[in-house]
């Protein structure tokens, strides 16, 4: 087992790992916003008040009552889970005007050329 621990290991080394590539990040030019890592505790833990309150699940729900959208997975060793959170490009957009974010020039020629 250890034999095949190591030659597992030495393989992950060997591979170059390069960014998904993905219709939203092809068209929009970024991909998530934010990531979030969450603990992912044993059946046999015990759990505070807020932690049972506020689980996985929850948060994700809420996540999505509020209308982000999300990514999930789970680490190598299954100890954490990576939640990773965007607002979508349209709702951006409507914030920005809505607050008047000044956007420099050169961004401007960046989004127009990316998205023209």
């Amino acid at each position: 087992m250890k034999m095949l621990v190591e030659i597992i290991h030495r393989s992950l080394k060997n591979i170059r790992w390069r960014r998904r590539r993905s219709p939203f990040l092809a068209k929009h030019g970024y991909s998530y916003d934010v990531v979030m890592v969450m603990k992912v505790y044993e059946a046999e833990e015990k759990l505070t008040r807020d932690q049972m309150r506020f689980t996985h699940e929850e948060i994700i729900l809420r996540l999505h009552n509020a209308e982000l959208e999300t990514e999930l997975f789970f680490s190598v060793q299954h100890d954490e889970l990576y939640i990773k959170i965007r607002i979508p490009w349209e709702r951006l957009k409507f914030w920005a005007d809505k607050i008047d974010y000044k956007v420099s020039s050169y961004f401007m020629l960046l989004f127009y050329a990316a998205f023209n």
